[in-house]
Protein backbone atom coordinates (compact mmCIF):
# COMPACT_ATOMS: atom_id res chain seq x y z
CA UNK A 1 0.00 0.00 0.00
CA UNK A 2 3.04 2.49 0.85
CA UNK A 3 4.62 1.45 -2.49
CA UNK A 4 1.28 2.42 -4.19
CA UNK A 5 0.25 5.69 -2.58
CA UNK A 6 4.03 7.13 -3.25
CA UNK A 7 3.06 6.41 -6.62
CA UNK A 8 -0.43 7.64 -6.87
CA UNK A 9 0.80 11.15 -4.36
CA UNK A 10 3.59 11.54 -6.50
CA UNK A 11 1.66 11.90 -9.56
CA UNK A 12 -0.90 13.94 -8.05
CA UNK A 13 1.87 16.48 -6.27
CA UNK A 14 -0.12 19.76 -8.09
CA UNK A 15 -3.87 18.86 -6.99
CA UNK A 16 -2.92 18.19 -3.38
CA UNK A 17 -0.79 21.15 -3.40
CA UNK A 18 -4.24 22.89 -4.24
CA UNK A 19 -6.21 20.36 -1.87
CA UNK A 20 -4.19 21.27 1.14
CA UNK A 21 -4.50 25.23 0.66
CA UNK A 22 -8.74 24.87 -0.06
CA UNK A 23 -9.18 22.52 2.72
CA UNK A 24 -6.74 20.98 5.35
CA UNK A 25 -3.36 18.84 4.92
CA UNK A 26 -3.84 18.23 8.56
CA UNK A 27 -8.00 16.75 9.18
CA UNK A 28 -6.81 14.65 11.78
CA UNK A 29 -4.78 15.95 14.75
CA UNK A 30 -4.60 12.57 16.30
CA UNK A 31 -3.29 10.82 13.29
CA UNK A 32 -1.03 13.90 11.56
CA UNK A 33 -1.02 12.93 7.69
CA UNK A 34 2.87 11.84 6.93
CA UNK A 35 5.48 12.99 4.47
CA UNK A 36 5.03 11.80 0.73
CA UNK A 37 8.80 12.26 0.36
CA UNK A 38 10.88 9.22 0.13
CA UNK A 39 14.81 8.57 -0.37
CA UNK A 40 16.71 5.99 -0.06
CA UNK A 41 18.18 7.55 3.20
CA UNK A 42 14.73 8.63 5.34
CA UNK A 43 12.50 6.32 4.60
CA UNK A 44 9.02 6.38 3.99
CA UNK A 45 6.61 8.00 6.78
CA UNK A 46 3.91 6.59 4.78
CA UNK A 47 5.25 3.23 5.42
CA UNK A 48 6.20 3.49 8.80
CA UNK A 49 2.64 5.40 9.76
CA UNK A 50 1.30 2.31 8.14
CA UNK A 51 3.67 0.22 10.65
CA UNK A 52 2.78 1.50 14.05
CA UNK A 53 -1.15 1.93 12.90
CA UNK A 54 -1.74 -1.53 11.36
CA UNK A 55 -1.51 -5.35 11.82
CA UNK A 56 0.84 -7.46 9.69
CA UNK A 57 -1.30 -8.69 7.48
CA UNK A 58 -0.66 -9.36 3.66
CA UNK A 59 -2.86 -9.04 0.92
CA UNK A 60 -4.97 -6.09 1.69
CA UNK A 61 -2.95 -2.99 -0.28
CA UNK A 62 -6.50 -2.22 -1.83
CA UNK A 63 -7.92 -1.92 1.74
CA UNK A 64 -5.11 0.13 3.20
CA UNK A 65 -4.84 2.67 0.46
CA UNK A 66 -8.47 3.42 0.19
CA UNK A 67 -8.55 3.84 4.10
CA UNK A 68 -5.47 6.42 4.11
CA UNK A 69 -7.09 8.62 0.86
CA UNK A 70 -10.61 7.74 2.00
CA UNK A 71 -11.03 6.76 4.85
CA UNK A 72 -12.96 3.30 3.54
CA UNK A 73 -13.37 1.27 6.75
CA UNK A 74 -11.52 -2.06 6.62
CA UNK A 75 -8.38 -1.65 7.93
CA UNK A 76 -7.03 -4.17 10.92
CA UNK A 77 -5.44 -1.64 13.47
CA UNK A 78 -4.52 -2.87 17.47
CA UNK A 79 -5.22 1.20 18.00
CA UNK A 80 -8.71 1.08 19.34
CA UNK A 81 -9.24 4.33 18.69
CA UNK A 82 -8.63 4.82 15.35
CA UNK A 83 -12.06 4.53 13.82
CA UNK A 84 -13.41 7.52 16.27
CA UNK A 85 -10.22 9.52 15.34
CA UNK A 86 -9.33 9.17 11.50
CA UNK A 87 -11.76 9.03 7.98
CA UNK A 88 -8.84 9.65 5.15
CA UNK A 89 -6.76 12.54 4.26
CA UNK A 90 -8.82 13.18 0.99
CA UNK A 91 -12.65 13.13 2.07
CA UNK A 92 -13.55 16.14 1.02
CA UNK A 93 -13.48 15.29 -2.53
CA UNK A 94 -12.84 11.11 -1.87
CA UNK A 95 -16.02 10.05 0.49
CA UNK A 96 -16.51 6.82 -0.55
CA UNK A 97 -14.70 6.99 -3.76
CA UNK A 98 -12.75 4.18 -3.63
CA UNK A 99 -9.44 4.89 -5.59
CA UNK A 100 -7.86 1.24 -5.49
CA UNK A 101 -9.98 -2.28 -6.83
CA UNK A 102 -8.98 -5.52 -6.51
CA UNK A 103 -10.52 -7.34 -10.07
CA UNK A 104 -12.47 -10.52 -8.97
CA UNK A 105 -11.17 -12.35 -11.80
CA UNK A 106 -9.93 -15.52 -11.07
CA UNK A 107 -6.29 -15.28 -11.95
CA UNK A 108 -5.46 -17.04 -14.68
CA UNK A 109 -3.47 -16.29 -18.50
CA UNK A 110 -6.46 -14.67 -19.78
CA UNK A 111 -7.38 -12.36 -17.07
CA UNK A 112 -3.94 -11.42 -15.62
CA UNK A 113 -2.89 -10.38 -18.74
CA UNK A 114 -6.06 -8.16 -19.69
CA UNK A 115 -5.74 -6.90 -16.71
CA UNK A 116 -2.15 -6.21 -16.56
CA UNK A 117 -2.75 -4.23 -20.01
CA UNK A 118 -5.89 -2.46 -18.97
CA UNK A 119 -3.88 -0.36 -16.16
CA UNK A 120 -0.46 0.36 -18.50
CA UNK A 121 -3.18 1.38 -21.13
CA UNK A 122 -4.92 3.56 -18.53
CA UNK A 123 -1.54 4.85 -16.90
CA UNK A 124 -2.91 2.73 -13.80
CA UNK A 125 -0.95 1.64 -10.80
CA UNK A 126 -0.29 -1.96 -10.09
CA UNK A 127 0.10 -3.82 -7.16
CA UNK A 128 0.28 -7.81 -6.75
CA UNK A 129 -0.18 -10.40 -3.95
CA UNK A 130 2.40 -13.62 -4.15
CA UNK A 131 0.81 -16.41 -2.85
CA UNK A 132 1.09 -19.99 -2.98
CA UNK A 133 3.73 -21.28 -0.30
CA UNK A 134 3.45 -19.27 3.07
CA UNK A 135 2.40 -15.74 3.96
CA UNK A 136 0.91 -13.58 0.96
CA UNK A 137 3.36 -10.57 0.32
CA UNK A 138 2.21 -7.34 -1.53
CA UNK A 139 4.28 -5.87 -4.48
CA UNK A 140 4.26 -3.09 -7.05
CA UNK A 141 4.07 -3.64 -11.06
CA UNK A 142 6.32 -1.55 -12.84
CA UNK A 143 6.06 -2.82 -16.25
CA UNK A 144 5.57 -5.81 -18.35
CA UNK A 145 6.44 -7.76 -21.64
CA UNK A 146 3.84 -9.21 -23.72
CA UNK A 147 4.39 -12.49 -26.46
CA UNK A 148 3.57 -12.88 -29.52
CA UNK A 149 -0.39 -13.39 -28.56
CA UNK A 150 -0.37 -10.44 -26.31
CA UNK A 151 -0.04 -12.38 -22.59
CA UNK A 152 2.29 -11.08 -20.21
CA UNK A 153 5.73 -13.10 -20.13
CA UNK A 154 6.94 -11.04 -17.65
CA UNK A 155 7.01 -8.36 -15.22
CA UNK A 156 9.15 -5.43 -13.31
CA UNK A 157 8.51 -4.94 -10.40
CA UNK A 158 9.84 -3.92 -6.72
CA UNK A 159 9.45 -5.43 -3.18
CA UNK A 160 9.38 -3.48 -0.54
CA UNK A 161 11.14 -6.02 2.09
CA UNK A 162 14.31 -5.47 0.37
CA UNK A 163 15.41 -3.44 3.69
CA UNK A 164 15.17 -5.94 6.42
CA UNK A 165 16.69 -9.21 3.99
CA UNK A 166 19.20 -7.24 2.83
CA UNK A 167 20.65 -5.09 5.77
CA UNK A 168 18.65 -6.21 9.00
CA UNK A 169 19.42 -10.03 8.11
CA UNK A 170 22.85 -9.22 6.23
CA UNK A 171 21.69 -11.26 2.73
CA UNK A 172 24.42 -11.95 -0.35
CA UNK A 173 24.30 -9.39 -3.18
CA UNK A 174 21.93 -12.75 -4.60
CA UNK A 175 19.38 -11.58 -2.42
CA UNK A 176 19.66 -7.86 -2.79
CA UNK A 177 16.72 -5.93 -4.19
CA UNK A 178 16.92 -2.67 -4.15
CA UNK A 179 16.64 -2.67 -7.83
CA UNK A 180 13.90 -3.04 -10.34
CA UNK A 181 13.42 -7.01 -10.76
CA UNK A 182 12.68 -8.49 -13.70
CA UNK A 183 10.84 -11.90 -13.47
CA UNK A 184 9.36 -14.30 -16.26
CA UNK A 185 5.78 -15.29 -15.78
CA UNK A 186 4.66 -18.85 -16.65
CA UNK A 187 1.02 -20.24 -16.66
CA UNK A 188 -0.71 -23.59 -15.47
CA UNK A 189 -4.10 -24.94 -17.14
CA UNK A 190 -4.68 -26.83 -14.19
CA UNK A 191 -4.54 -26.61 -10.04
CA UNK A 192 -5.51 -23.73 -8.09
CA UNK A 193 -2.86 -21.63 -9.13
CA UNK A 194 -2.27 -20.39 -12.53
CA UNK A 195 -0.56 -17.31 -12.71
CA UNK A 196 3.06 -18.81 -11.55
CA UNK A 197 6.02 -15.81 -10.71
CA UNK A 198 9.10 -17.39 -12.54
CA UNK A 199 9.04 -20.86 -12.43
CA UNK A 200 8.89 -22.05 -9.07
CA UNK A 201 6.41 -22.36 -6.28
CA UNK A 202 4.90 -18.44 -5.54
CA UNK A 203 1.56 -17.48 -7.76
CA UNK A 204 0.06 -14.03 -7.95
CA UNK A 205 -3.49 -14.79 -6.40
CA UNK A 206 -4.73 -11.58 -7.34
CA UNK A 207 -3.54 -8.08 -8.31
CA UNK A 208 -5.10 -4.58 -7.50
CA UNK A 209 -5.35 -1.71 -10.11
CA UNK A 210 -4.82 2.01 -8.49
CA UNK A 211 -6.20 4.95 -10.76
CA UNK A 212 -5.09 8.43 -10.23
CA UNK A 213 -8.81 9.73 -10.80
CA UNK A 214 -7.74 12.89 -12.50
CA UNK A 215 -11.27 13.19 -13.15
CA UNK A 216 -12.28 14.05 -9.97
CA UNK A 217 -9.73 16.16 -9.30
CA UNK A 218 -9.62 18.24 -12.54
CA UNK A 219 -13.61 18.90 -11.71
CA UNK A 220 -12.86 20.21 -8.79
CA UNK A 221 -9.64 22.35 -9.29
CA UNK A 222 -9.71 23.17 -13.01
CA UNK A 223 -7.14 25.99 -12.67
CA UNK A 224 -4.63 23.27 -12.00
CA UNK A 225 -1.98 22.60 -14.72
CA UNK A 226 -0.26 18.87 -15.32
CA UNK A 227 2.68 18.79 -17.26
CA UNK A 228 4.65 15.59 -18.70
CA UNK A 229 6.36 15.04 -15.40
CA UNK A 230 2.76 13.86 -13.61
CA UNK A 231 1.28 11.23 -16.38
CA UNK A 232 -0.98 13.83 -18.47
Amino acid sequence: ASNLLHWWTRLNEPYIEAYDARYSSNPWPVYPRPSFGFSDTEGSEIFDFFRDISRNRGGSDAVGINWFICGTPGISSPDPDIDDNYGGYFTEIFDNIDVAVSPEDAMNKESFSRIIKGALENKQGIGFVRGGVGATHVMTIWGAEFDDEGYVSAIYYVDNNDHFRFEVKGGSNDFQHHRLIREVITYKDSGYWKVILGTGSYAITSLTVVDLKRDIWQKKFPEVEINESFIQ
